[in-house]
This record gives C-alpha cells, structure tokens and sequence, in this order.
C-alpha cells in the first residue's frame, strides 16, 4: 500500500492509499478527506511495476503530484508492505512499512514526510534530548515518551517534518 498525501499540511489534510499486488489495483480515499488534492489522484496519476525475482520482489511506483514542484514541498508519504512469504504468511504476512506506526490512512500525522526541494536548498540534521509536561500528556496510558516531534520550517513553513522520540526522549533528524 502506498500512501499519499499531496497537501500535507500541519493542520491535517487526507491521504489517499494507492494498494497494489499481482493483479489488484485499487485505491481508497479516506470519506472523512476534505483536501480536493487528495480527491483528485486517481491510478490514471500512477504507474507501478512489480518484478520478482526468486524470493525479491521490487515495487517500483512513479506518481503525478498535484504541485508546482518549483517550491519546496512536504508530501505526506508512506509504504506499507505485507510480507507473505515469510513464516507470519498464515498469519496475514509480517508488516513493514517505511516509517514508525500503523494507522496511516487516520492521519497525517502518521505518514512518514518526504521532502522535494531543489539541489541547492540546504538541509540539516537535528539530534536533542525532549522532556514531556504534564500538558504534552493527555493520559496515563500516553504519558511521556514515546511521542513525535514536528519541526517547521521558518523559511518555508509549507516544509515541516516529524521525528519519533525514544523510550529516553531521545530524537534525531
């Protein structure tokens, strides 16, 4: 499953899932999206092939973004793969996806973020210790790490991106 999320604001938006394996095509738009990018992708705006080769198989996927790509730009994205060939296949297959978590398609929040931005764009790297207030938790059950931290921005606050922090409120970026 492919997850997309063209608009990807901080404010929440929609992802549209993109599933595919053998013959299936299909694709889903969550009916609680209000984000018109989201509603308007469709498998005419994707291409996929699929080669196995012994127990590898590659995915490759080339997709229409409904952007001027001149700008930076955050995409809300994500890949789940299910694994079924593997010793979990009766299980439904061992689950892999490309960044933390499960539940993808309840928000953006969830999705992992990918960044198009020209060559000369800088970037850099975030590494730091957080510690959680009594604000920052909303219940027993969610208290203290593990959560994500969302960095924006001052430039383009239209880039943003998430990181997961450890178990010793740990994060890098």
């Amino acid at each position: 499953i492919l997850y997309l999320d063209p608009n990807h604001t901080t404010t929440g938006s929609g992802s549209a899932l993109f599933w595919a394996g053998g013959a299936l095509r299909d694709m889903l738009t969550p009916d609680y999206t209000w984000d018109v990018r989201t509603l308007e992708l469709d498998w005419e705006d994707a291409e996929l092939a699929i080669v196995r080769e012994g127990t590898t198989t590659t995915y490759e996927w080339r997709l229409a973004v409904p952007r001027d790509l001149g700008n930076p730009l955050s995409l809300g994205f994500d890949l789940l793969v299910i694994d079924n060939d593997g010793p979990d296949a009766e299980g439904g297959g061992q689950l892999t996806t490309w960044s933390p978590g499960l539940g993808k398609s309840q928000g953006g929040g969830r999705l992992g973020d990918l960044l198009l931005v020209q060559p000369d764009v800088p970037s850099g790297r975030l590494e730091g210790t957080v510690t959680a207030t009594e604000a920052a938790q909303p219940d027993e059950e969610n208290a203290g790490p593990p959560f994500r931290v969302r960095m924006v921005s001052e430039d383009h606050p239209e880039l943003w991106v998430q990181t997961q922090v450890d178990d010793n409120g740990g994060l890098r970026h």
